[in-house]
C-alpha cells in the first residue's frame, strides 16, 4: 500500500474500490493478492462476515477466506455467520 506502483498487489482498475476510505482494512488477500473487501460486525453472540469478492473465487480461494473467518470468529470466542 505504501507503494507507488501497487501492481503486485492489485490491478490497476481495482485500486479504488481498495483504497476507499481506508486504505489499511477491510482487503481480502490471498497469496498476497487483493481479491476482494470483506467487512465484519460483531452482535452479542456472533460475528457477520460479509466478503465481497471482485470476482468469483476459486474453490480453493473461497474455502482459505471461510478458514480465515472462522479462525477469527474462534479468536472472538462468538458464533460465526459468512455471508456474500
Amino acid at each position: 500500500i505504501a507503494y507507488k506502483d501497487r501492481s503486485a498487489a492489485i490491478d490497476r482498475v481495482l485500486w479504488k474500490w481498495v483504497a476507499h476510505p481506508d486504505p489499511f482494512s477491510s482487503v481480502m488477500l490471498i497469496e498476497g493478492y487483493a481479491v476482494g473487501m470483506w467487512k465484519h460486525t460483531v452482535t452479542k453472540d456472533r460475528v457477520v462476515i460479509t466478503v465481497s469478492p471482485f470476482q468469483p473465487l476459486k474453490k480453493a480461494a473461497a474455502r482459505a477466506v471461510a478458514d480465515a473467518a472462522r479462525r477469527f470468529a474462534d479468536f472472538l470466542k462468538l458464533d460465526l455467520e459468512l455471508t456474500n
